[in-house]
């Protein structure tokens, strides 16, 4: 992989979810080198909403992708219940937990 390869999220992970990033959202590698088999990866929302997170995620649990659409991520987060969440820029990281985090143990989760 390399710097603003598009990927699609093939797993679904708590470590991933309590940044409200989910199994077959759609991203780009946001940076050009690896990190113990990990890269930062960027989900966007469609157009000027921001983005949902910018995360690491392992290469093993992405594939390659020949083009992404942002209302891919938004019928997800949609269907996890998370369309009304704040975007990662809006999210007060002073607190112990995320949004996300809160709303999954909400759940039962």
């Amino acid at each position: 992989m390399k710097e603003y390869d598009l990927v699609e999220l093939l797993v679904e992970k708590t470590g991933y979810a309590k940044y409200g990033v989910h199994k077959g959202m759609q991203g780009c590698v946001f940076d050009s080198r690896s990190m113990d088999g990990s890269w930062l990866i960027n989900f966007p929302l469609y157009g000027e909403k921001g983005d949902i997170a910018t995360i690491s995620v392992d290469e093993t649990d992405l594939k390659p992708i020949d083009c992404s659409n942002a209302k891919v991520n938004e019928r997800i987060r949609e269907a996890w219940g998370e369309q009304n969440m704040p975007t990662e820029h809006e999210i007060d990281w002073s607190k112990s937990k995320t949004p996300y985090e809160e709303l999954w143990e909400a759940q039962g989760g």
